[in-house]
């Protein structure tokens, strides 16, 4: 995980290089400068977007553990920032799994089945 956030910065050496076939025949990485290229290919990777995510879902569940376990007051109505950021960052997940959902045709799927039953 640690080697995700490190390796933009090798973007920026001589190390990483592409095939010049490659570049020629990509037209959606034209306009860009070879950094912001590597760059741009670095982050949309596949691997790098797993490890993202994940390392996001365990700072999730690592801070609405210390929410729940930290910041519990005797009146547990009261509504204070970190409850907040918490349900922010709730619905911003809820909202990410429906576009996942709606993109991979899993929820027109799921709709079809339930029509299908009623």
């Amino acid at each position: 995980v640690i080697s995700v956030f490190l390796c933009p910065l090798l973007l920026m050496s001589p190390l990483v290089t592409f095939n010049k076939n490659w570049i020629n025949k990509s037209s959606s990485y034209g306009g860009c400068t070879k950094f912001f290229r590597k760059f741009k290919v670095f982050w949309t990777s596949p691997c790098v977007k797993f490890w993202i995510e994940i390392a996001m879902y365990v700072l999730f569940v690592a801070y609405q553990c210390y929410v729940i376990l930290a910041k519990v007051s005797k009146d547990n109505c009261q509504i204070n920032t970190e409850k907040i950021i918490l349900f922010v960052w709730f619905g911003l997940l809820l909202i990410d799994e429906f576009l996942q959902s709606v993109s991979l045709g899993y929820l027109k799927r799921w709709l079809i089945i339930i029509l299908n039953m009623i």
